[in-house]
């Protein structure tokens, strides 16, 4: 069989094993070659490339797959839900106290063609809208806005506070976004801040998550304006995702949960800022 035809069988056989982005390869079912390649205390792992590039006709153009390793946590942090931290992210499952956790850090690239001997585990199939989610954490990072030093330097001193607060309320938040000058400002210029804090339509629409978010957002207010004009939070508005339209979109820079302080992994989490 030439190299082309062989390219062929393989895609087909890929096709017809049903792989695409977000199916799960189980590591007990993996090829032996793939052994090496992925970490063997990961026992699943969930397919990041795209279907085009899954079924690429050409295995040269197109010889890997990218896969990340997939864990089941029951402990929830709100705060690495809805991609708000740009290195780990929890996704709800559908067992009732259970999140889908990633690692971005635990990201592979095995060989395509590797797809053709093995079939995905359906037992853990994730749906379209969590296929969805993780492929644009996974875009994010390549895109997030890159904030001055500056701006960073003066929201350290609040750190410990602003972990507490979004540590309690985090779950209800989907996002933190500002409009602000993106230069490095002098010491005498304050960071003029205009602050949107989004929640999912669900969650706005109950009164008492609603409340709760409100009053995190009274709390980053005045935490943020005691720095003595360091940082200056002009408004700060708390919208469900719904209201936020293309032009807002474009001229909001949103705030990355990342961790600030020097603990490390097990640190709570914080904006990225």
């Amino acid at each position: 069989m030439s190299e082309l035809g062989d390219h062929s069988a393989l895609i087909s056989a890929i096709r017809r094993n049903k792989w695409r982005q977000g199916a799960v390869v189980s590591a007990l079912a993996v090829p032996s070659q793939l052994f090496p390649l992925l970490d063997r205390d990961k026992s699943h792992w969930v397919v990041l490339s795209h279907d085009c590039d899954i079924l690429h006709h050409d295995l040269e153009n197109e010889p890997h797959a990218e896969v990340i390793a997939l864990a089941v946590n029951r402990l929830r942090d709100g705060n690495l839900l809805y991609g708000k931290n740009p290195r780990r992210l929890q996704i709800q499952s559908h067992a009732a106290g259970h999140c889908l956790e990633f690692h971005a850090n635990s990201r592979r690239f095995i060989p395509r063609r590797c797809l053709a001997d093995c079939h995905p585990d359906d037992a853990v199939a994730l749906s379209p809208e969590q296929v969805q989610e993780l492929a644009s954490w996974i875009a994010r990072r390549y895109v997030r806005t890159a904030f001055p030093d500056a701006f960073n330097a003066r929201l350290q001193p609040i750190n410990s506070e602003l972990i507490r607060v979004l540590k309690r309320d985090g779950e209800w938040i989907s996002g933190i976004y500002v409009a602000m000058e993106m230069a490095e400002l002098s010491a005498d210029q304050p960071y003029d801040v205009l602050m949107t804090i989004t929640m999912l339509d669900q969650d706005f629409s109950q009164p008492d998550r609603r409340s709760r978010v409100q009053q995190t957002c009274d709390i980053i207010e005045v935490l943020v304006n005691a720095q003595k004009r360091a940082i200056s939070i002009k408004n700060i508005q708390m919208l469900p995702e719904s209201q936020l339209n293309l032009t807002d979109w474009k001229k909001l820079r949103r705030l990355e949960f990342d961790y600030l302080s020097a603990g490390g992994e097990s640190s709570p989490a914080t904006p990225r800022v």
